[in-house]
């Protein structure tokens, strides 16, 4: 199974670093998706909203990172995805995917683990694929066109937190929404990442199950889009378990930026074998 990131929700207070948060969408139903619940999800719903100290900076460089993420009308992107505990990566957690995008609703998805294939996503902006290639099968679903650019990115947002910010930055904030949130500041990543020199702020949280953690988002010094998020969560003891931390990251390993994408890109050709699943009436 390859491991989606187990979200840490971020305050609501967030959306005030450029603005009112959107509502995120809920997930899409993909066959390739088998996301683990966010740990401590029930609690945090819970937490009071606490005034969040916002560094100037800070705030500058999220929304630079924003407006940068808004401005892409195409993009090629490749991420690759690992968790750690206590600094040793977790079994079958490596993986990554190749995201292909044009505004506003074509995307080719490619999601791997070891070097073998899970799943793929297309959408020629008027017709939406999902494919389960472990079993040789596909799905596809007629796009709405008044909603076919909401689905895509909600479906390619889905994916991840880096997904997310590339598909749909303007729900970024709405994925970040919760409480806890208590400092946002300049971070110390040094870089470089995918070879370009970088600019980091971190958000840090607690939550009321005592728990702390941590937002690092990693942007382009000079064209501000956005290279690595770190989730980190230091996890209290309960009595099912000892105390422990964990972390994710997502890192860009490649990006095309505003790439001319011919309409083969997007097309969905199935391999031989592969059976075309029909919803039952």
């Amino acid at each position: 199974m390859l491991i989606r990131p187990a979200l840490l929700p971020a305050c609501a207070a967030l959306a005030s670093l450029t603005g009112p948060a959107q509502a995120a969408a809920a997930p899409p139903n993909a066959a390739v998706r088998s996301a683990p619940a966010p740990p401590n999800a029930a609690v945090r719903s819970a937490v009071p909203v606490v005034p969040a100290i916002i560094d100037p900076a800070a705030r500058t460089l999220f929304t630079q990172m924003v407006a940068a993420q808004k401005a892409l009308r195409s993009f090629v992107v490749t991420i690759d995805m690992q968790d750690q505990s206590a600094g040793a990566v977790l079994p079958r957690s490596q993986g990554h995917s190749r995201i292909a995008f044009s505004a506003p609703a074509r995307a080719a998805v490619t999601l791997a683990q070891q070097n073998k294939t899970l799943g793929q996503l297309y959408s020629d902006g008027a017709t939406f694929t999902r494919v389960d290639t472990q079993h040789k099968s596909y799905r596809q679903d007629t796009l709405p066109a008044a909603k076919a650019a909401a689905i895509v990115s909600t479906e390619v947002g889905s994916l991840g937190l880096l997904p997310h910010s590339y598909a749909d930055p303007s729900g970024l904030l709405g994925l970040l929404t919760a409480s806890g949130l208590v400092a946002v500041a300049r971070g110390t990543v040094a870089g470089p990442v995918d070879g370009v020199p970088v600019d980091s702020i971190v958000a840090r949280l607690v939550g009321s199950d005592t728990a702390e953690g941590t937002f690092t988002f990693v942007m382009g010094h000079s064209d501000h889009l956005l290279r690595q998020v770190i989730l980190h969560q230091a996890l209290p003891a309960v009595a099912s378990r000892p105390a422990r931390d964990l972390t994710h990251t997502e890192t860009v390993t490649a990006l095309q930026i505003n790439p001319a994408l011919p309409a083969s890109t997007f097309a969905y050709k199935p391999g031989a074998g592969f059976k075309k699943i029909t919803n039952a009436r």
